[in-house]
């Protein structure tokens, strides 16, 4: 049970700290006052979504904490022993916090060991269950009552064996879908892989030869280039004075001078420095020939490495592509592409087996829920039926109608596998899709909950015979039915008593106490009928100000306290001291009934 509630910076409530103990309690204030915060608060604590939003002005961040004595065999510890929170002493309190900061951060603990808001919300699923209003309505929502039924199913894991097994299922089954999908992609562009694959083979690309011809190429060009440069120069000097070398035009210029008429001992000093000069030419020019001699060319093999080259870029370029890095890529690609359609067909059958396999799983599975769910049925029919009697529906009958699911049938065509893969597999695929093709995420069955209210009248779909009253009590009566396989240890319920009143409400008010004989029950209400049962009476009262804002404050009532807010739900805010004398009234007999 929650022993205690303590809430900080929470919308309105700047602190509150209430204990609760077993049985009943009741928490009543005007409308407005801030009831649903404190559901807001218990929320939290079950790992609900929250927001920077809920925190109270002028606090950095919100938190609730909650106390829980729980029994050493409740569910929660085997929960908490996944999650790695230290087991707690028998006696002691399991503690739950969970705070939200300005920055929308939120952090919980249990028993001071940090925990995920996931790890939390599993955690508190085992603790406490909240039903508002809203549950009322979701329960003319026919979508939900294949999972109210399958509450009352004996095995607890039986639904939960199913769905994991029907998730499993349409995993292998998308699995499959994809394969075949993708082989017959891959098919349609068959041809076009091949005739790649012949090219690829025909070029044969490597790195190493691809990165030789380059270096060889730019070598010998460069080799090629230097060459023809070296003959320019040697030509001028071979043939640069009227086709004779350079050297020689310097030579005669010398004899001139040599022979120049009369003594000149200036034509004697030039034609030394020519003849210097001359002789430097003629060893430049040796030189020169030496080293073009040096380079050798092989044009054959230039003209062939130029060739294997151009087939290189000639391919690259066809299939956009900028280097031999992406060319051998896209040839390991087409070799994947290839080996896949090799492999396809064994690939798509192991996943075929896989899926043929899981579905039988499914199908036992399925079998067993429904006859869980068939077998529940004249147990909930029993308990519902009676609750009905105590709560004013002596003549009500809850009628359990069962149809049959209807999924799509699998789509998927096969043929692309050939016939030896068909006349293989064909019975096994074709007993597959009629298990999927019956069973959906809820089962092989949706369930509906059908109502009579009058003798004689065959059972009409909820929302259209039954009214706001007689949905609350059709929802407490489920809930009342499920009370003594309950796995939580706290129910709460906010309004669920709403459309109700007189006679009625007094049924409800003692059934929720009866209830809190197995577990203990929290309840939000407007009546003074359901009000008087409680064994714990808390108030909500909300604090204006008028210099500061308004704020939230809960206190637990005392036995005349208790009596003066019953008279306030009996006569509205003027108390009377007849509306006190009825408030006892209502208090003594409850009492005394219970």
């Amino acid at each position: 049970m929650l022993t205690r509630l303590e809430v900080q910076g929470l919308v309105l409530i700047k602190h509150i700290e209430v204990s609760f103990s077993s049985g009943f309690h009741v928490i009543t204030g005007e409308t407005g006052a801030g009831k649903s915060i404190l559901i807001k608060a218990i929320h939290l604590l079950l790992g609900g979504k929250a927001s920077a939003d809920s925190i109270g002005k002028g606090f950095e961040q919100a938190s609730a904490t909650g106390s829980f004595r729980i029994p050493s065999s409740h569910k929660c510890f085997k929960v908490l022993e996944k999650l790695g929170v230290p087991q707690i002493k028998d006696g002691d309190n399991l503690l739950v916090r969970r705070t939200i900061t300005t920055k929308g951060r939120s952090y919980c603990w249990i028993n001071d060991t940090p925990l995920t808001i996931s790890s939390l919300r599993l955690v508190g699923e085992t603790l406490i269950d909240v039903f508002a209003q809203h549950d009322n309505q979701r329960l003319l929502d026919e979508s939900s009552h294949t999972r109210q039924l399958d509450a009352f199913i004996k095995a607890k894991n039986c639904y939960p064996n199913y769905l994991s097994a029907y998730k499993q299922t349409m995993t292998r089954y998308s699995e499959l879908q994809d394969l075949v999908l993708d082989l017959r992609k891959k098919l349609q562009s068959q041809d076009y892989t091949l005739f790649r694959q012949k090219q690829m083979n025909e070029l044969s690309p490597s790195q190493d030869e691809y990165l030789e011809l380059i270096t060889f190429c730019k070598r010998a060009e460069g080799d090629f280039q230097k060459k023809q440069h070296l003959l320019k120069v040697a030509n001028i000097l071979n043939e640069g004075h009227g086709g004779k070398s350079l050297s020689q035009a310097l030579w005669s210029s010398r004899d001139m001078l040599l022979q120049t008429p009369g003594e000149c001992e200036k034509s004697v000093k030039m034609s030394s420095n020519l003849e210097g000069v001359a002789t430097s030419l003629d060893d430049v020019s040796y030189e020169l020939e030496k080293l073009v001699e040096a380079i050798s060319l092989d044009e054959e093999s230039l003209e062939e490495a130029q060739t294997r080259l151009a087939e290189y870029q000639t391919f690259m370029r066809k299939l956009g592509l900028s280097d031999i890095d992406q060319l051998l890529a896209e040839k390991q690609n087409i070799e994947k592409e290839i080996s896949y359609l090799e492999t396809a067909t064994e690939r798509i059958a192991e996943k075929l087996r896989e899926l043929i396999k899981q579905s039988q799983k499914l199908k036992a599975l399925g079998e067993r829920l429904s006859k869980g769910r068939k077998e529940a049925v004249t147990s909930i029919r029993k308990k519902v039926i009676q609750e009905f009697a105590d709560l004013g529906m002596k003549a009500a009958k809850l009628g359990i109608e069962f149809r049959e699911q209807k999924a799509i049938p699998p789509n998927l065509d096969l043929s692309i596998l050939g016939d030896d893969f068909n006349q293989t597999y064909s019975q096994q695929w074709q007993a597959a899709c009629d298990i999927l093709s019956k069973f959906k995420e809820e089962g092989q069955e949706k369930v509906r909950f059908l109502l009579a209210t009058n003798p004689g009248e065959d059972p009409k779909p909820l929302s259209r015979v039954a009214s706001g009253g007689e949905v609350s009590r059709i929802m407490l009566a489920l809930k009342r039915a499920l009370i003594a396989e309950a796995e939580t240890c706290i129910l709460v319920f906010d309004e669920i008593d709403t459309g109700i009143s007189g006679r009625v409400a007094d049924m409800v008010g003692k059934k929720l106490r009866e209830m809190a004989n197995g577990v203990q029950i929290i309840c939000i209400s407007h009546l003074a009928q359901v009000a008087s049962y409680a064994h714990q009476h808390l108030q909500v009262n909300k604090i204006v100000r008028k210099n500061g804002p308004a704020q939230v404050d809960l206190r637990t009532l005392d036995e005349h306290e208790k009596v003066k807010e019953i008279a306030r739900l009996l006569s509205g805010d003027e108390v009377t001291k007849l509306s006190i004398a009825n408030a006892k009234s209502l208090v003594e007999r409850s009492v005394s009934l219970t």
